[in-house]
């Protein structure tokens, strides 16, 4: 039993390890997987430094959730067992210590951070497995001596030594795991896969925990919302502290968030604007899966083909795309993507580029260009309400008929206080509930009790504009 317990150890080892990268550290490798593509071609092997090439190497079979869970389980296990060898063979004594158990766990610990390089892992088990070979050579025909313990010392001294490592490489894995990074990549992840319920349900667990407000969750949390037809009642459910920024991502030359911009701009129909985000993408992360699809796409509704399939060619020198590469070349001829669209400008007009900080203006073109586009009217509205800009609000308020059977009731609430500061309406009235809720609203906000007045009416336009609007409480002036 002793001298086999370490193969038992190892056993334990991967399931632990393929446990977590199945569940706390899936995000780990899909981002991973999502920002590397290994390419069967001589020009990525020249473009690549070994060590990229390498790690891109085992990213690639992070494509296959399990797989890629089974891959890094196994690296790791091997880099223990390897450790073992080579200690043993060293000291030619019994690892009782279980020493060798430590550069294992602390890889591990490495990974949980989304900042750690992967590289580092299969450098280690490259270097353990090149040491490995002399190990096993010195080891051959000789004993390993075992320690002068038995019975309840030998129990003893092994249960200490695996609880301190455990509790050591425990505490090290939550100083090092984030869980706002988790939350935020397995919300991209759903809104890759258009799970809008399952957006919805890491967004609010981190805005429900959030210290510091992050307009990347709120970005994702809004497009979430409307997909699923809640934007306008939801809105307000979690206070946008980061004002018109919670509806899309501005363009802040800030390399690592180049791959955000597209989502809302293609919902939009705005495919040039959603390319020009992803050819920056392209250029920050090389050729990765992501970036060349949608590239492809967005050739393909432009009827670009020849630049379309260049794109998919890339895409076939993959291990595992092959088939979203056929795919997409079935649509190059159509010129059609399923969920894609692009509204049509007039060929005597002149070429609108939409604003790279502030999208709302290039909103009310788009929905000028696309009259029943609903999600450019839905946050052109709610653009106007964060930014306290209800004057241009109620002159495009009208429209809402086209759209809803029934007044929103953000929508009613901003038309009120746009009717209290004695502006015209336009002939459009709030209903009689708004009206008196604002009543039960104002009473409550004159007791100067703000927990009573949030907890009441933390999801109102009202409580928005007078307590939390980052452009104050005064409305904007045009």
């Amino acid at each position: 039993m002793r001298k086999s317990l370490h193969y038992l150890l190892a056993l334990v080892l991967f399931g632990v390890f393929f446990a977590s990268y199945t569940d706390l550290l899936s995000h780990v490798l899909y981002y991973n997987e999502q920002h590397q593509l290994f390419l069967y071609t001589a020009d990525y092997y020249h473009s690549q430094t070994l060590t990229g090439w390498l790690t891109a190497f085992v990213v690639q079979f992070f494509y296959y959730p399990l797989l890629g869970a089974a891959v890094m389980s196994a690296l790791l296990t091997s880099v223990y067992l390897m450790s073992w060898r080579i200690l043993t063979a060293l000291t030619r004594r019994e690892d009782i210590l279980r020493l060798s158990l430590i550069p294992s766990l602390a890889l591990w610990v490495w990974t949980a951070g989304l900042s750690h390089t992967l590289s580092v892992v299969v450098w280690a088990f490259i270097v353990l497995a090149v040491l490995s070979v002399p190990a096993c050579f010195l080891a051959k025909g000789k004993t390993i001596r075992q320690f002068q313990l038995k019975g309840w010392k030998y129990v003893a001294v092994s249960i200490v030594s695996l609880v301190v490592i455990s509790l050591a490489s425990g505490y090290s894995f939550l100083r090092t795991f984030s869980m706002s990074e988790f939350r935020m990549i397995k919300a991209q992840q759903a809104i890759d896969r258009h799970n809008w319920d399952e957006a919805l349900h890491h967004t609010e667990r981190y805005l429900d925990n959030q210290r510091q407000p992050n307009p990347l969750i709120f970005y994702f949390h809004n497009i979430a919302l409307y997909n699923k037809g809640e934007l306008l009642d939801r809105l307000f459910d979690y206070q946008p502290v980061v004002g018109i920024n919670a509806l899309y991502f501005p363009w802040q030359s800030r390399t690592r968030e180049t791959e955000y911009g597209h989502y809302l701009l293609e919902q939009l129909g705005c495919i040039n604007d959603a390319q020009h985000w992803e050819f920056e993408a392209m250029v920050v992360w090389g050729e990765t899966a992501p970036r060349l699809i949608n590239l492809a796409r967005y050739n393909i509704i432009n009827r670009r083909k020849t630049i379309a399939r260049k794109y998919i060619a890339r895409l076939r020198q993959s291990l595992f795309y092959k088939d979203e590469a056929d795919r997409l070349e079935a649509c190059v001829e159509s010129g059609q993507i399923e969920g894609l669209r692009a509204f049509s400008i007039k060929e005597s007009e002149k070429a609108n580029f939409v604003n790279i900080l502030n999208i709302g203006p290039n909103l009310q073109y788009v929905l000028t260009q696309d009259p029943h586009n609903r999600m450019a009217y839905d946050y052109l509205m709610c653009d106007l309400l964060l930014s306290n800009n209800l004057s241009r609000f109620v002159e495009n308020l009208p429209l809402a008929s086209s759209f809803y059977k029934q007044m929103p009731r953000i929508f009613d609430e901003a038309l009120l206080v746009y009717q209290l500061g004695g502006n015209d309406t336009k002939g459009l009235q709030p209903g009689s509930d708004t009206q008196n809720r604002f009543q039960q609203y104002a009473q409550l906000a004159q007791t100067g009790n703000i927990a009573a007045l949030q907890a009441e009416f933390g999801n109102t336009y009202w409580f928005y504009l007078n307590y939390v609007s980052p452009y104050g409480n005064r409305l904007k002036k045009e």
